[in-house]
């Protein structure tokens, strides 16, 4: 019995990270519809979405770069310990 209640436990932690990526993508999604937003708007909304989506949010930062201009959430510090992605648009790297 004890297993099962692991495995359903642990089961409803995936799922509520899951349900955090996906509120995550719906946000920025609402972000770009919006069509008085502009690159700066999105991107400055983004970084406290994505951090706020991540397994740790409270020790969770992020950082865009996109054209030579930089949009960090609150108290952003770099570290040794991250994930990134290029950014491109139509082909062409951009951030």
């Amino acid at each position: 019995m004890n297993d099962k209640v692991h495995a359903v436990e642990d089961l409803v932690v995936n799922l509520r990270e899951r349900a955090k990526e996906l509120n995550c993508i719906y946000h920025i999604e609402e972000l770009v519809q919006e069509k008085e937003n502009n690159f700066a708007a999105i991107f400055t909304n983004s970084v406290n979405i994505i951090s706020q989506a991540m397994q740790y949010p409270k020790l969770c930062q992020a950082r865009i770069i996109f054209q030579g201009n930089e949009y960090t959430s609150i108290d952003f510090a770099p570290t040794e310990w991250n994930l990134s992605s290029r950014l491109f648009v139509q082909g062409f790297k951009e951030g």
